[in-house]
Parts: structure tokens; C-alpha cells; sequence
């Protein structure tokens, strides 16, 4: 059993090798204390350093790069699919249905009264998105400060770019209104405009999931009040 100074020694370790993210070191350290505890006891005469060197070197390369951008892909696609069940579980709510009848009244009314409909429609979508990109980057940051470590879990470059190209493909669509004039047409983009704002809101709640999940997976580097 490594003793708690070794551990420290192999989370420094990790850093040095490129690696930020904690939830990535604390995989690291566990699969590398398993090794050096191995070797150890197949070769007694072996150093902590001598392990380690043996144990390193069985990743086949000079540092953990290879390795975190294969964990950065594998993240990518789980908050991904975290985000579409969370869109998904949205469309289920009661009160979602009530809101989209207001939305869509609201929506109805700049359809048929304002002639600047869509800039004031591309600037809304805009701002919704950059809230709530805004507003989960702030949640996280805030995480960060409180332990002071970086967590992959949370990196959200497959999220973030993802509002920004839905911005832009429904502005698209919307400014495409005016070929097909109508309550119809008007209905149709009305409803896609809340699609979008259910995409801002699963954005948000995915940000509280990935906390939560954070905070239970490593109790021990929340201080405690």
C-alpha cells in the first residue's frame, strides 16, 4: 500500500505530464498505484521511483497526451448525450406546454405588428444563448474556485458551439419567412423559436447535472462548511 506523500507524488506527477483535469488524475494515479504496488512486490529490490519509471513507461509514450484527448473525445459525447435526454425529459413537463402557448402568442404578435422582426428575433435568439452560456461558464468557474481543480467532466466545447450553430441555422430558417407569409409559416417558426429556448434551458440544466455529478464523484476536495 503506497503510502498518502507517494499518492501526492504521483497527482504532482500527472501534472507535470500534461495533465490538468483532476477527475483524469485521480484515474491516473489509481491505475499507476495499482502498477508500482505490483511491481514492488514482484521485485523487492525496486525504489518507488524505479516503479514508477517501469509503470510509465508502459503507456508508450513520453506523457499522458494520447490519453486525454481519447478521455476529451469519450467527454464530449457523454455530455452530449446528457444534454439531448435532459431536451427530451423538458418536452414531458406540463409547464413547458403552458409556456410554449404564451411564447408562441408573444411570438405571434411580433409576426404580425413589427416590421423589424428579424433582427429583433436574431438579437433575441442571440442573447438567450449567450445567457445561457454565460450564466453555466459562471457555475463552473465557480466550481473551479471552490476546489481549485480543473475537471474534463465539465468542459462543455461540445455544448457551447452547439447553441451558437442552432443560433444561426434558426435565424436562417426564421428570415426565410418572408417567402411563405402566413399564420402557418408563422406557427411553424414561432415553435422552432422555442425549440431553441428549450436547447438554452437543457444547456443550463446539463451544467447543474455536471456539477452535481462532480460534487458526488469527489467528496473529498469539497471543504466542508
Amino acid at each position: 500500500m503506497l503510502m498518502k506523500e507517494q499518492i501526492d507524488y504521483l497527482f504532482e506527477f500527472c501534472e507535470t505530464k500534461g495533465v490538468r483535469y483532476y477527475d483524469v488524475q485521480v484515474e491516473l494515479v489509481d491505475h499507476m498505484a495499482n502498477g508500482i504496488e505490483k511491481e514492488l512486490a514482484e521485485h523487492p529490490g525496486f525504489s518507488f521511483q524505479k516503479a514508477l519509471e517501469v509503470v510509465f513507461a508502459s503507456f508508450g509514450h513520453s506523457d499522458f497526451a494520447p490519453l486525454v484527448i481519447e478521455k476529451r473525445k469519450a467527454t464530449k459525447i457523454y455530455s452530449r448525450r446528457l444534454w439531448w435526454s435532459i431536451f427530451r425529459q423538458q418536452l414531458t413537463w406540463p409547464v413547458t406546454w403552458a409556456a410554449l402557448g404564451v411564447f408562441l402568442f408573444i411570438y405571434w404578435q411580433l409576426v404580425i405588428h413589427d416590421n423589424d422582426f428579424v433582427f429583433r428575433v436574431s438579437l433575441f435568439l442571440g442573447l438567450i444563448a449567450l445567457f445561457a452560456i454565460v450564466i453555466g461558464g459562471r457555475r463552473l468557474k465557480g466550481l473551479q474556485k471552490r476546489t481549485g481543480k480543473h475537471f474534463l467532466l465539465t468542459n462543455l466545447t461540445g455544448l457551447n458551439p452547439m447553441l451558437a450553430y442552432g443560433n444561426m441555422s434558426i435565424n436562417y430558417l426564421i428570415s426565410t419567412r418572408w417567402s411563405y407569409p402566413g399564420h402557418f409559416s408563422s406557427l411553424v417558426y414561432g415553435t422552432m423559436l422555442f425549440a431553441f429556448f428549450l436547447m438554452c434551458l437543457a444547456h443550463y440544466r446539463t451544467v447543474r447535472r455536471l456539477e452535481k455529478q462532480v460534487e458526488k464523484d469527489y467528496p473529498e476536495i469539497f471543504t466542508v462548511a
